[in-house]
């Protein structure tokens, strides 16, 4: 009977240790964190806009001008050598230099954004 008693005892003080690691380790987890759903931004508003577009270059420039996913299959249009254009865009649409039917240089019309240029070699576009 005594044995027993020392068991117990010896099972009761190993009981208490498990509980008291478990019980400093639990302190140190952290919480567990809940995942957050974010909103998408709105689409932004396109409003119809004027755009002068003035070539510096003395060739004529193949340009696309409209909306960013009409890009992958563009229709060209043919600008004259040392010529002042106007294009009726939207908002955040795009004007690019073509060569070869590939976009080679691009610019996103903003709002405010009311003159394009095309540098002299016909290789840059800027939005001023």
């Amino acid at each position: 009977m005594i044995r027993l008693a020392k068991i117990t005892g010896l099972t009761l003080i190993a009981v208490l240790l498990t509980l008291a690691t478990q019980a400093q380790t639990s302190k140190s987890k952290t919480p567990a964190k809940t995942p957050t759903t974010k909103k998408a931004a709105p689409a932004p508003v396109k409003k119809d806009v004027t755009i002068t577009l003035k070539s510096m270059c003395e060739k004529n420039v193949m340009v696309y001008a409209g909306d960013k996913a009409g890009i992958r299959n563009p229709t060209a249009k043919a600008i004259g050598g040392l010529s002042k254009n106007t294009l009726y865009l939207k908002t955040y649409d795009v004007v690019c230099i073509l060569k070869e039917e590939k976009p080679a240089s691009c610019a996103e019309i903003k709002p405010g954004n009311t003159y394009v240029e095309i540098n002299i070699s016909g290789t840059v576009i800027t939005v001023k």
